[in-house]
């Protein structure tokens, strides 16, 4: 049997532990007077119940009792909606996978993930720092953009790896240079021996397109914002601001483990903190020693009565291994939430 993704078991473990409610003596018949809408449905239950009966239930464990601890906090709700293990939409501007019903607050569950946002490359380097209003939906091969020449020696590389190898023949060379992706559909990479040969051949062709593309990639986003009239940049920075640290249009409830330790924090909705804390400057770097494709942003906020500096990195990458799928960027966060100024911190325990 497929184990549940851990974030059914994380949220509705929560779900169960704001409720109230021990979910091992509940029948599926009794979820219908504690959640509205289409979510839990049968086979969600079943699987959650599964797990918490396995001897992996220190997850289910944790999050239930952060979920009671919760309600301490709030209060119990009369019924709670979750949103179900799926990916919400782009244009979505809530963080929501629970909705409480009654204290009426939505709440985003989260362990030990860094992860900010996944991007393009695109995205994250031209448009948002260029102040364009749409983002892009389509995705390119950033790494031809940002390094064709050093792509290109790859590419050429690993199809002479392939061939000297007998993954393909020399009549397939032109069609794999063309297309790359063939040897993952093919499984060049299953094979562990010319993963280990491409390590030791190409490696270093990989890591120099990676430094090409994370300067490449930096240098983009600085000249996009300098561009910018200061009216132009305040309106980038709020929107920034939001992408960054997950601020949106309503305040919320986190809850869950970050760095270690057992939080539920206050986020407040982007209007309420663009009135006390705003960026005022923020810079790429190329992470030129990392072993991929990383860029580090440097962001300076400015509240009340104080600044204070917070670190992001982007890592550029295939999403589906080397040479498949086109590459994304996917920003992590260098701190934990607890530690930002502007969240307001109701529980942080070890």
């Amino acid at each position: 049997m497929t184990p549940p993704k851990k974030p059914l078991v994380t949220e509705l473990a929560v779900a169960f532990g704001v409720l109230g409610q021990d979910p091992a003596g509940l029948s599926f018949e009794d979820l219908k007077n504690m959640f509205i809408g289409e979510r839990p449905n049968r086979e969600d239950f079943e699987a959650f119940l599964r797990f918490i009966q396995s001897s992996e239930q220190k997850l289910f464990r944790e999050f239930y009792v952060l979920g009671r601890k919760l309600a301490d906090q709030i209060g119990v709700p009369a019924s709670v909606e979750w949103y179900g293990v799926k990916r919400q939409l782009n244009s979505t501007n809530v963080s929501r996978d629970l909705r409480l019903n009654g204290p009426n607050w939505s709440v985003s569950v989260k362990d030990q993930s860094d992860v900010v946002v996944n991007s393009s490359p695109y995205n994250l380097f031209e448009a948002i720092p260029s102040g364009q209003v749409k983002v892009s939906r389509k995705s390119e091969n950033w790494f031809e953009v940002a390094a064709p020449q050093a792509y290109s020696d790859l590419v050429e590389q690993t199809v002479d790896l392939a061939v000297r190898m007998g993954k393909a023949d020399e009549g397939e060379r032109e069609d794999l240079r063309r297309n790359p992706r063939l040897m993952q559909v093919r499984g060049f990479w299953d094979d562990k021996r010319f993963a280990r040969a491409f390590e030791n051949t190409c490696g270093d062709a990989y890591r120099q397109m990676c430094r090409a593309a994370a300067d490449y990639s930096a240098q983009r986003f600085n000249e996009n914002l300098g561009r910018l009239d200061n009216r132009q940049r305040a309106s980038v920075f709020r929107g920034l601001l939001g992408q960054f640290f997950r601020v949106n249009g309503e305040q919320y409830l986190f809850v869950g483990i970050d760095g270690g330790k057992k939080v539920i924090l206050r986020i407040p909705s982007i209007d309420d903190l663009h009135k006390h804390w705003k960026i005022v400057g923020i810079e790429a770097i190329p992470r030129r020693e990392a072993g991929q494709s990383e860029v580090e942003f440097r962001v300076e906020m400015k509240g009340p009565s104080e600044k204070h500096a917070l670190r992001f990195r982007a890592e550029i990458r295939w999403s589906h291994g080397k040479f498949c799928g086109n590459p994304e960027a996917k920003l992590y966060k260098e701190f934990t939430w607890h530690e930002v100024p502007f969240f307001e911190t109701l529980i942080a325990e070890d």
